[in-house]
């Protein structure tokens, strides 16, 4: 599956721009490379259910790149928010001893834990612990 697009190995363009696309193994069997939480994957194109995908042009391509980068940026905004909003929210604990600290000041500490570890989503929503 070393097919090159451009100069890139067709792996790497599934990566770039998330468009799955059709390669043919060594074996000479017919697989389907796609993304799948940010990884390439690959499936047997007889498993993949129909239609099959065609290859993208590079107009279409350079779309997705786009609308990908556009999606990243607006999440990078997002964590960005949430990383000062429960930053302001545990500035409240500012000199206060831990016998004083009231829920809403837990909840932001424990939300500032979770965000430093990488456990919140952009919306704040726990993500799964075991990823």
């Amino acid at each position: 599956m070393a097919l090159l697009i451009n100069g890139r190995a067709l792996a790497d363009a599934v990566a770039a721009d998330g468009l799955p696309r059709i390669a043919d193994a060594d074996d000479g069997s017919a697989h389907v490379l796609y993304l799948d939480g940010g990884r390439v994957r690959s499936m047997l194109a007889s498993d993949w259910p129909p239609p099959l995908p065609t290859d993208p042009t590079p107009e279409e391509s350079a779309a997705a790149i786009a609308a990908r980068e556009t999606e990243r940026g607006t999440r990078l905004a997002d964590a960005l928010l949430l990383r000062q909003q429960i930053r302001t929210a545990v500035r409240t604990l500012a000199g206060k001893k831990p016998a004083q600290w009231g829920v809403p000041e837990l909840r932001a500490l424990v939300a500032l834990l979770l965000h430093e570890g990488g456990y919140l989503e952009g919306d704040a929503a726990l993500r799964d612990v075991g990823d």
